[in-house]
């Protein structure tokens, strides 16, 4: 049999059957060449990104198309490879052209890679199957940022008990923490809120307390991901405090007039007549400038004398604060 194209692209050709007793025959015969099924998946790569605690990355699209016919042609998907576990297929069997949505199950997901290989299953297809790389990139949120990142508390013995303090919490990421205290110095904590920013309020009420000394005790915070954050806090006890009386010293100059008559700060200790060595300190050098002590430290029972340098000063209000302070010992202030 000859093969003979035509212009139309149809192979045409003629068939004669020639036998001794009989007369030959013929006939024709047109072969029209059919082109093989192909198949196409797009995109080939399908990144998938999550950090843990954070929210799951959305549905990528994954589109199916066919040639030698350009539709109509069945496929299923299919998964190979050992870390698969997160890659979440339609189920079924579709037919080209067909768009599908690959989405991830990041639930239980340690930080790390995890690459899998989706099969496009086209039996007709003669580069059957297609093979499409999905990756999920788990990553580990950024360490949430504690201020201060320790608190110390002051308590003497029989007097009130240390004021609140509060731990600003900062960071991106997270999805939510908790806090929790440890015993030890009769601490307690709330949270403002169970995302971040947040403040976090520590109390401490040491009513079991009866020994003077050092306690140590810690804030922990913990977050899906994260390894659990500690934050050192630390009550001193004592049997001693410092007071300062008075809490303010106001002073009133007008330019050109003599300086103010000096005032006093009164320090003593509890209980009464208790030697405490203790320091006189003056705030921001750029604040307190017009301000001097007569003595930066001495011991209880004394008596500082806060006098006011008027040179250089302009007509307007200057704040500072005095601290007097001791080791061990709350530290007071005067303003």
């Amino acid at each position: 049999v000859n093969l003979t194209p035509g212009l139309d692209g149809v192979h045409h050709c003629t068939v004669t059957v020639m036998s001794p007793s009989a007369s030959s025959a013929q006939f024709n015969v047109d072969l029209t060449p059919i082109s093989s099924t192909t198949i196409t998946a797009s995109p080939a790569q399908l990144p998938f990104t999550y950090t843990l605690g954070g929210t799951p990355p959305a549905a990528v699209p994954l589109t199916v198309q066919s040639a030698n016919p350009s539709s109509g042609v069945p496929f299923t998907l299919s998964t190979t490879g050992s870390s698969c576990g997160w890659v979440v297929l339609p189920q079924g069997t579709f037919n080209t052209p067909a768009t599908v949505s690959i989405s991830a199950n990041t639930n239980g997901w340690a930080p790390g890679s995890y690459p899998c290989t989706i099969s496009v299953n086209a039996s007709s297809a003669t580069n059957n199957p297609q093979n499409v790389n999905a990756t999920l990139t788990v990553n580990s949120p950024a360490p949430i940022t504690v201020s201060p990142p320790s608190l110390t508390f002051n308590y003497t013995l029989g007097g009130a008990y240390p004021p609140a303090q509060t731990l600003s919490l900062s960071g991106s990421g997270v999805s939510s923490f908790v806090v929790a205290a440890s015993s030890g110095c009769g601490l307690s904590v709330t949270q403002s809120a169970s995302t971040l920013p947040a403040t976090v309020t520590a109390t401490v009420t040491p009513s079991g307390i009866t020994t003077p000394g050092t306690y140590s005790c810690a804030i922990t915070i913990t977050s899906p991901g994260l390894a659990p954050q500690s934050v050192p806090v630390t009550l001193n006890v004592s049997t001693t405090s410092l007071t300062v009386s008075p809490s303010a010293l106001p002073f009133i100059y007008q330019l050109g007039n003599p300086a103010p008559p000096p005032q006093s700060i009164s320090v003593s200790a509890f209980p009464a007549n208790t030697a405490v060595a203790f320091t006189a300190s003056l705030g921001n050098p750029s604040s307190c400038s017009w301000l001097q002590l007569s003595a930066v430290n001495g011991t209880t029972p004394a008596s500082i004398t806060v006098s006011v340098v008027t040179a250089n000063l302009a007509a307007q209000n200057y704040v500072c604060t005095i601290t007097i302070a001791a080791t061990g010992l709350q530290s007071q202030q005067v303003q």
